[in-house]
């Protein structure tokens, strides 16, 4: 029988305490995995150790800490490293935060914190995390989103820093060429989590990329590991996201069109 992508492999994983970041960990863990779980919410991660625990991890190392502080990545891996006593082999970038604003009204503290945490986090753990892998090998796998395709209304923030995932990504694929580290990206789509079900916003600000029947956290969990595992750089898991992708290829007038419809 072969072996599920990551079996009993190390890994760290941010946004831990929900949504995607959680169901990874926890399908992770019936993979009996090492793991290093990354979080703001202490109580919520620490639901999730138990739930990986009880899936089989063979080990759970829990850190509350808030991305958005940047700098204090290095010291995070740091940590982390003497928790495991490794390397994380895979590292998975899965922590992200949405909110949903006009232009005109966005906070600047609530935007440059939007940042941090959904991109430049992800620069700061690639930036800390190649030195180390360069020998040893791995994957940094980092979850991206159709609005890095394309922006939708009152969710700018959010498009341009999941845009600036994609960049970051392909950067690191061409500097890395060569070395046993393998960089990939995967758009899910909309999924079933609270960010999509109920995101804050200012004001009125409507959530416009809601579906009816959106897939959950845990039935795509596997997909986005088998393609972090997988020979293709970037995948998109849902007919809807290509659908993005090939519209924007055509223009901007097209998308222009679509979503003036829906406001």
């Amino acid at each position: 029988m072969t072996a599920l992508p990551f079996a009993e492999t190390s890994a760290l994983v941010t946004g831990a305490s929900s949504g995607i970041g959680r169901a990874l960990a926890v399908e992770l863990a019936r993979r009996k995995a090492r793991l290093a779980l990354v979080g703001r919410d202490a109580a919520r991660l620490a639901e999730t150790a138990r739930l990986c625990t009880e899936a089989g991890a063979a080990r759970v190392e829990t850190v509350a800490f808030d991305l958005a502080n940047v700098e204090g990545i290095e010291g995070l891996v740091t940590d982390i490293e003497r928790r495991l006593g490794e390397t994380p082999s895979l590292v998975i970038h899965g922590a992200g935060v949405l909110l949903l604003a006009r232009v005109d009204e966005y906070p600047l503290a609530e935007a440059q914190s939007l940042m941090n945490v959904n991109l430049m986090a992800g620069f700061a753990l690639a930036r800390a995390l190649v030195p180390r892998l360069k020998q040893k090998g791995g994957t940094l796998g980092f979850i991206s989103s159709g609005t890095a395709y394309r922006a939708v209304p009152y969710q700018w923030a959010y498009a341009a820093s999941k845009a600036g995932i994609e960049r970051l990504a392909e950067a690191l694929r061409v500097e890395l060429a060569g070395s046993p580290i393998k960089v990939r990206v995967v758009s899910p789509g909309p999924v079933g989590t609270d960010m999509l079900n109920k995101p804050p916003a200012v004001g009125s600000a409507p959530m416009l990329s809601r579906v009816d029947t959106p897939p959950s956290p845990e039935s795509i969990a596997p997909q986005i590991l088998a393609a972090f595992a997988g020979s293709r750089v970037r995948t998109d898991l849902t007919m809807r996201v290509r659908v993005i992708r090939w519209l924007s290829a055509l223009g901007a007038e097209p998308f222009d069109t679509i979503l003036r419809r829906r406001l």
